[in-house]
């Protein structure tokens, strides 16, 4: 009797230790994949690699999906603007890790709403989950271009 008991704790530990080591690598492959889409961001936008799931739901209070995926300069201007020096990551770090232990991705975006042009400075921080990519912070800086 006692050495089905050892046979089932050895087993349970097994598998404890198994779907530790797969949440390990996890989180490694999520970071990974985390800096690469800063990098992706920062050389091709945006806009065609972030997508609405992602967000935190802190960043989702703050912004809907129809203003997310809204393409036209007048949204992304209200977006922006909605966003214009947000940021989210003034708590205590006991409850946030963006700044110290995700990626920061600076972007640019030139929009033109009509005749201003708009030059905007993009700030989005990641950070790999088990679950996937969240982005903790997007924030950004609006400034009107004069001609």
């Amino acid at each position: 009797m006692k050495s089905k008991v050892n046979k089932g704790v050895i087993i349970a530990a097994s598998c404890f230790a198994a779907l530790l080591i797969a949440a390990g690598i996890t989180l490694y492959i999520n970071s990974i994949k985390s800096y690469e889409l800063c990098s992706d961001a920062v050389m091709h936008g945006w806009e065609n690699i972030v997508e609405y799931s992602m967000l935190s739901k802190e960043l989702k209070s703050i912004i809907s999906e129809e203003e997310f995926t809204n393409d036209t300069p007048e949204g992304r201007l209200e977006m922006y603007q909605k966003l214009n020096g947000l940021v989210l990551d003034e708590r205590p770090t006991k409850k946030f890790h963006g700044s110290t232990h995700g990626f920061k991705s600076p972007c640019m975006d030139m929009i033109e709403v009509n005749g201003q042009t708009y030059s905007v400075d993009i700030t989005i921080e990641t950070m790999g989950r088990l679950t996937g990519i969240e982005i903790l912070n997007f924030y950004c800086y609006l400034y009107e271009c004069r001609g």
